[in-house]
């Protein structure tokens, strides 16, 4: 698996920002493989000092295989090579004091658009919204409290969207005590 992403963040002097990603990874879930190759896009803007908007655009050709014979059949319909075609709208607006942050705030909000008119196999639209605020308790100790939440909207009355698109809660970035994507709708 790979991932590179090239950044710049000051095009030609200006404040707009351009970056570049190119991706393949190799995944193995308890129930199936999948194999992705993928690209992307990102153009940014500041909005005030504190404010920034970015849009970007990913492509992904993936592939679905070596299902366990207990998957389910909502698994299984996504058996094969898919494509995959996304756009991405954010805003954020970010007070902490640096990269580590000690005191501050991140919100953060996102709306990704697949399929529909940008094609592709997988339909939906994504809403996530995100909080963190940070606050120095001691020289060693910062508090951090991180609210996040998201639904995801159909776009397409044909294509449903995929179920390995939904929010998954479990393991070290989001519940911990519970394995990565434990915490799922059944």
């Amino acid at each position: 698996s790979y991932n590179l992403n090239f950044t710049n963040p000051r095009v030609n002097d200006t404040e707009l920002s351009l970056g570049v990603d190119l991706y393949r990874w190799e995944d193995d879930y308890t129930d199936y493989d999948r194999d992705t190759n993928g690209g992307g896009v990102r153009v940014g803007y500041p909005l005030g000092e504190y404010t920034g908007f970015m849009v970007g655009y990913k492509a992904e050709f993936y592939k679905l295989y070596n299902f366990a014979d207990d998957a389910s059949q909502v698994l299984r319909q996504y058996e094969g090579d898919r494509v995959s075609s996304v756009a991405t709208f954010r805003i954020t607006r970010d007070t902490t004091d640096r990269s580590r942050p000690t005191d501050g705030t991140m919100v953060q909000f996102t709306t990704e658009y697949g399929g529909g008119i940008l094609g592709g196999d997988d339909a939906f639209v994504k809403l996530i919204g995100e909080v963190n605020l940070y606050k120095q308790i001691s020289e060693a100790s910062v508090a951090h409290l991180r609210i996040k939440g998201g639904t995801m909207l159909e776009n397409d009355n044909d294509n449903k969207p995929p179920v390995f698109e939904r929010f998954w809660m479990g393991g070290m970035e989001s519940v911990r005590g519970y394995s990565s994507r434990d915490i799922v709708p059944r």
